[in-house]
């Protein structure tokens, strides 16, 4: 008897657990897709555009999990940074380094102008072309629902093992 009450407690702490941890993976999910979401509607309304010189270029090959966890042999997907500076409304020149796809990186050249826009009141937050996927915070908030939508069905779950219907 005292086993079967351990075993149903271990049992209902397990999926209260999971689902804590999707809650909170999910809330972290919107939250930090919202952020991304917000920075770039910040950069479309009130973004100074300049031009940058790009300083540095890094391309290199990540390794994907994806084709592993499959049973097959990991595959790699491109890696690439653009390095660049500009200078901003008060002259102060600034530098920062940005995740781009692979087919704006065989554009570029070390040399090359191209243009940026940052934010007046906070130059650090910039943005070039093909800076990273445009879907990024939608990826992220979507990824974030669908976790946390599934942490309340796991806590609906737990409820009703609790306290059935």
């Amino acid at each position: 008897m005292a086993d079967d009450v351990r075993k149903s407690i271990r049992e209902h702490l397990w999926l209260l657990g999971l689902a804590a941890a999707c809650l909170i993976v999910g809330y972290l999910g919107l939250a930090v897709g919202n952020d991304w979401s917000s920075l770039q509607d910040a950069l479309n309304r009130n973004g100074v555009s300049g031009s940058a010189a790009i300083i540095a270029l890094e391309c290199s090959a990540k390794p994907n999990a994806g084709g592993a966890a499959y049973g097959g042999e990991p595959d790699f997907v491109p890696d690439c940074h653009a390095t660049y500076q500009f200078a901003d409304r008060s002259g102060v020149v600034r530098q920062q380094t940005k995740s781009i796809t692979e087919a704006f990186h065989r554009r570029l050249a070390v040399g090359d102008h191209i243009p940026v826009t940052y934010l007046p009141e906070d130059p650090t937050i910039s943005r070039i072309e093909a800076s990273g996927p445009a879907s990024k915070s939608m990826l992220l908030q979507t990824t974030g629902a669908i976790i946390g939508v599934f942490g309340l069905l796991l806590v609906f779950a737990f409820w009703h093992r609790v306290r059935p219907i």
